[in-house]
Order: C-alpha cells, then sequence, then structure tokens
C-alpha cells in the first residue's frame, strides 16, 4: 500500500507540472504573439528563416522557446498582408527524468494594414 501511495502521489505531482508546463507554453506564445504583431523585429524573422527566443518561469524550473518567422504579401488593392507563424515549447527536467514534461502550442497570426479588405 505504501508503494502504491508513493506511485500516486507522483503521478499528481507530474500531473500538476504538466498543467503548469502547458500554461507556460501558452504564455510564451502569447507574449511572442505580441511581440510580433506590434513589429518587434528582434522576435521574428522572415521566413524561411527562424528566430527563437529562450523565456525562463525560474520560480517554477520551466523554460520556454517561442520560435517565429513570418512571410509578407501585397494584397488586391495594395493591401499588405504578413502572416506570422509561431511555436511556443516549455520543457520541464531533463530529457532522462522520469518527472520530465514538455508541451507545445502553435499559432498562425496574420496582420493586415486594412483589416476590413478580408486579405487575412
Amino acid at each position: 500500500m505504501v508503494s502504491l501511495s508513493g506511485v500516486q502521489q507522483t503521478t499528481s505531482a507530474v500531473a500538476v507540472t504538466a498543467a503548469q508546463t502547458l500554461f507556460a507554453a501558452r504564455g510564451g506564445l502569447e507574449w511572442g504573439i505580441h511581440r510580433a504583431v506590434s513589429n518587434d523585429t528582434t522576435v521574428c524573422a522572415v521566413a524561411p528563416t527562424t528566430t527563437t527566443t529562450a523565456l525562463s518561469f525560474a520560480a517554477l524550473s520551466i523554460n520556454v522557446s517561442v520560435a517565429c518567422s513570418y512571410t509578407s504579401n501585397t494584397g488586391g488593392g495594395g493591401t499588405f498582408v504578413r502572416t506570422y507563424y509561431l511555436t511556443s515549447t516549455a520543457t520541464y527536467g531533463t530529457t532522462d527524468a522520469p518527472t520530465y514534461v514538455q508541451r507545445a502550442v502553435e499559432a498562425v497570426v496574420c496582420r493586415s494594414n486594412a483589416p476590413a479588405s478580408g486579405e487575412c
């Protein structure tokens, strides 16, 4: 019974860590989207090149990596359209540890100088 209890506690702790890691990945994605659409040229690179930014949630020992690239096009009537491709990957622990957790989330965001045109 003691063994089973220990396994249950470890499983619960890993489940909590997995949820925290997912939220960290989502936070990294939101950060990347905000920086990208704010024209922060240090966050995104013209595709196929990808810019990767490392973030850390030190209090939780979670590391986050945000990768971003974009393409630019001119739509109908001279409408400028930029499409951002972002991936945020959060990790906890080392890959050889039984408590290792990795979560990744992705987003594609379109920005236009004439949103009403429907180019995005």
